[in-house]
């Protein structure tokens, strides 16, 4: 049930998004939350996942998807 309703979310998203902030800005803006949701499950284990540490080399990748999405909007 919790998948059909963030999968309808996930259309939702990009529907809604690429007429507001175009196709570059709802693909990376998808992307970082996606690689945040993966570090949030890498950090706690979740799923039984082995716990991965929260490396400064992983977050520099996450803010610098980040910083791609302000500056696709500039």
């Amino acid at each position: 049930m919790l998948g059909g309703f963030l999968g309808a979310f996930y259309v939702w998203a990009v529907v809604w998004g690429v007429p507001q902030m175009g196709v570059v800005t709802t693909v990376a803006a998808l992307i970082l939350g996606q690689m945040v949701a993966a570090l949030a499950l890498d950090r706690l284990g979740l799923f039984g996942l082995p716990v991965q540490a929260l490396s400064a080399t992983r977050l520099a990748a996450a803010g610098l998807v980040a910083a791609g999405v302000v500056l696709s909007r500039m």
